[in-house]
This record gives C-alpha cells, sequence and structure tokens, in this order.
C-alpha cells in the first residue's frame, strides 16, 4: 500500500509537509542506511541475526526512501517501512542487551520528529521507549 501525497494517511506523515532541499534530504538518507548497514553488520558477526536482519530491512528501507526523493515520488511508505523495522530493531536489541540496547533509543526518538506529524512522533517515541524499557528486564539477574 503505497501512501500518496492527496492520501488521508498522509497527514500523519510530516515528510509532505517539509521544505527539506533534495541534497540534503540524499545525504540524510545516505548517513542513515550507513549506519544502519554498520549496524547490520556488527551484529551479524556478533551472532545476532535478527537484530542484523531488521537493521538491513531499515537500511533498503531508507535507500528506496532516497530514491523516491531523487525521482520525486511519494516516499511515505518507505519512511513508514523504515520507522517500523529499525523500532523493531530496537526492541530486540534491548531484549538481547538490556540497558545496552538504549543507546540508540534517542537518536531514533528524534528522528520521528522528522517523519511523522509530531502527534504521531511522539506516541510512537513513547510506545517505542516503553517497550524498550520493559524489554530491557530481561537482562538483569532474578532476586
Amino acid at each position: 500500500m503505497a501512501l500518496q501525497k492527496n492520501s488521508q494517511n498522509s497527514r500523519y506523515l510530516a515528510t509532505a509537509n517539509m521544505n527539506l532541499p533534495k541534497q540534503a534530504s540524499v545525504v540524510i538518507h545516505i548517513a542513515t542506511a550507513l549506519t544502519l548497514v554498520g549496524y547490520c553488520i556488527f551484529h551479524s558477526l556478533a551472532g545476532e541475526p535478527l537484530i542484523a536482519g531488521l537493521a538491513a530491512i531499515s537500511a533498503f528501507a531508507a535507500l528506496c526512501s532516497m530514491v523516491a526523493k531523487i525521482r520525486d515520488r511519494p516516499a511515505g511508505a518507505w519512511l513508514l517501512a523504515f520507522a517500523i523495522f529499525t523500532g523493531l530493531a530496537l526492541l530486540a536489541t534491548s531484549w538481547y542487551f538490556g540497558y545496552r540496547g538504549l543507546i540508540m533509543l534517542f537518536p531514533y526518538v528524534a528522528a520521528l520528529v522528522f517523519i511523522f506529524a509530531v502527534r504521531v512522533a511522539v506516541w510512537w517515541g513513547i510506545l517505542v521507549t516503553l517497550g524498550c524499557l520493559f524489554l530491557t528486564h530481561n537482562s538483569m539477574p532474578a532476586n
């Protein structure tokens, strides 16, 4: 399901209203994809295929969003996929590594403001943050 600029769902995506220059958007997309690819490689080598796979899917969504931006096409569906799979990767990281998995939570929540409308970004950020905090208890020793 592709989200179009004039669809009802576009009111939840902030990207339709942003006037970010195309070159700046491409640089941000490339930096994001490279970070996620590095995250994917690290977790592949560390033996965590779930986190590596989710990071790879997120990087793919970021690159597809970049291509859509370059071609002046709607990128809302790709940004939504990016947000979902990156959030899932953070949840899995919190499950496997406990509080050490929270290090990427702040940049993720801050990036949500640039993807979604503020109200949606705040609620999505709260849900992912609470989920990560809940899942960090997996690594805590039982008394």
